[in-house]
């Protein structure tokens, strides 16, 4: 993996590089650790040149989203609820909410106009359009949270802390760390990109956006974690979801969910970056990727690189994470860095991502390690 090495360093680098810290990671479905290094610096102080450590802690901000699948997906093993439920009968705050329409007209006279929802706002959906006609990034996972709170009689905090993280080991995972002050690692500290290129002059400490101490614990993206917690989220749903879904319920977590409506309408709403991840380069690769209940999924293979059937998301600081089960492999990149979409990062995560998978197919060509990695 001395590629895989090459390329972090490189893009932390003091002088040429172009992001201050980054954790990188990657995982056998045995759970077995095939990669991990940090690089950079964790702290803007000055004459501070010591990394990010693997329990940095970071604001994994969207990287929320796949915990709180997971938590629906136990209330749906449990019969609980179903995700095709109308969340208006569990959430009592949805029950008058309506539809925002944009007639299109001229800005001095354009008017807002609200109109009912004519269908099921059914739990996997989210509320600018009629659900299930198209696909926008928004908050209905953050809707999702408050389903579980509501059915479950808890906060969100304390349902994942006896159902998710209690059960895989993790202990520095939150929606509150300012309650935990005295026991949570130190913070790998949130950098603002200033300027393109310039090495550490082209990165600038600056605040964490999300308000604090947060009032709820927002399940889209409210989460502070550490990589070493986060891989062991992976790592779970890897090797078929135990101790914390069947296998049963992972397949539906990681099931295409879009109709072919939200599918085509996905790619423009995703970005630039997150269509780069995916592979989608123009209106003809529409079909190349979907949306689980996890996060995207890639429908084909992108050649050099994650296979058919990869999930994989986003959090808003420029983190990732990717879950191959045809390889074999999950991996995530920790970063905390603004504004989100960066292309320096989207950049580094391919070529992390490209160089992992050239090392395991080295290692399968010299009949070092299983054929399916």
């Amino acid at each position: 993996m001395d590629d895989v090495t090459r390329i972090l360093d490189g893009f932390t680098d003091p002088t040429t590089g172009s992001l201050h810290g980054a954790i990188f990671v990657v995982i056998d479905s045995s759970g077995k650790t095939i990669y991990e290094r940090t690089s950079g610096k964790a702290s803007f102080e000055d004459g501070n040149s010591t990394a990010p450590q693997l329990d940095s802690l970071c604001w994994v901000a969207s990287m929320t989203k796949l915990v709180t699948a997971v938590a629906i997906m136990q209330l749906v093993e449990q019969n609980l609820l179903s995700i095709d439920d109308d969340a208006r009968d569990y959430v009592p705050e949805l029950k008058g909410i309506q539809i925002l329409r944009d007639d299109h007209g001229h800005l001095d006279t354009l008017q807002p106009r609200l109109e009912p929802v004519q269908g099921k706002l059914a739990i996997r959906h989210p509320l600018i359009f009629e659900p299930g006609t198209s696909w926008a990034y928004g908050a209905g996972i953050d809707w999702a949270g408050r389903v579980v709170e509501c059915v479950s009689n808890s906060t969100l905090e304390d349902y994942m802390q006896e159902n998710i993280w209690s059960k895989l080991g993790e202990t520095s995972t939150t929606f509150h760390p300012e309650r935990r002050r005295d026991t949570l690692p130190a913070a790998l500290e949130m950098g603002y990109r200033v300027s393109i290129g310039h090495g550490s002059k082209s990165v600038k400490q600056g605040p964490i956006t999300l308000h604090q101490p947060a009032k709820d614990s927002l399940g889209g993206i409210g989460l502070f974690s550490t990589t070493t917690d986060y891989v062991k989220l992976l790592a779970a749903l890897l090797k078929g979801g135990a101790p914390i879904l069947s296998r049963k319920g992972l397949d539906i977590l990681f099931q295409p969910h879009l109709s072919e409506a939200s599918r085509l309408a996905m790619p423009k709403s995703l970005g630039l970056q997150m269509s780069r991840i995916l592979g989608i380069n123009s209106v003809d690769d529409a079909g190349q990727a979907d949306h689980c209940l996890a996060g995207t999924i890639n429908l084909k293979d992108i050649p050099g690189r994650r296979k058919a059937g990869t999930v994989n998301w986003s959090g808003l600081p420029n983190l990732h994470w990717w879950i191959d089960p045809k390889t074999g492999i999950a991996a995530t990149l920790f970063t905390q860095l603004m504004p989100p979409g960066d292309a320096a990062v989207t950049s580094l995560l391919i070529e992390l991502e490209e160089a992992t998978y050239r090392a395991l197919a080295d290692k399968v060509n010299s009949n070092s390690i299983s054929p399916r990695l």
